[in-house]
């Protein structure tokens, strides 16, 4: 079964509507050696930040467009970050053993295969733990993964992340503990 779905809480908001709260968090900080905000009163999308950066000199900006997201850090700095909306993932529940005379469903199979950045699915024991290897340009990672664990694909196909269902608490109840708001069911 695969469940798409969105991710929710990772600090980072969108910086439409919130440009009152990145001035008062500047006006609070002393972090950046200069920084200016200007805005045209009869555009939405008309607000632009200028933050000075004390040791490198280098001036970033940014401005209040749907696709630009901030999160503040205690010390002070504003963090940006370009990202789609409100990016889709792909959410696969981890079944392989036989049970009941029939397989369950091997949807996860067929994406996990297909990974990018998917490297070797390793047996740990035979009591269905495995680990899950995948290689990026930058790292490599290795995701214990158990039988009923969910396996998130990012809209690239690439293996985001794993979460094992430790609690008994079923696909949907792991999605939403783990920072996850199911969207809609596919088949396959």
């Amino acid at each position: 079964m695969k469940i798409r779905c969105k991710k929710f809480g990772d600090d980072y908001t969108q910086v439409r509507g919130h440009e009152d709260t990145i001035v008062d968090f500047l006006k609070d900080h002393s972090f950046y050696l200069k920084w200016s905000y200007t805005y045209e009163k009869d555009k939405f999308y008309g607000s632009k930040f200028a933050l000075t950066h004390p040791v490198t000199l280098q001036t970033k900006t940014f401005k209040n467009t749907p696709e630009t997201y901030y999160r503040l850090t205690p010390k002070g700095e504003i963090l940006i970050e370009e990202r789609e909306e409100n990016p889709v993932y792909t959410a696969v529940l981890f079944t392989i053993h036989k049970e009941k005379g029939k397989f369950d469903d091997l949807a996860w199979a067929d994406l996990l295969l297909q990974a990018p950045n998917f490297n070797s699915l390793q047996t740990i024991t035979p009591e269905h733990e495995y680990v899950v290897h995948t290689v990026t340009d930058k790292k490599q990672k290795a995701y214990p993964l158990f039988e009923g664990g969910v396996i998130i694909f990012n809209e690239y196909k690439n293996i985001k992340t794993i979460f094992n269902d430790a609690d008994g608490d079923g696909f949907k109840k792991t999605l939403v503990k783990n920072g996850y708001q199911p969207i809609q069911k596919e088949r396959g």
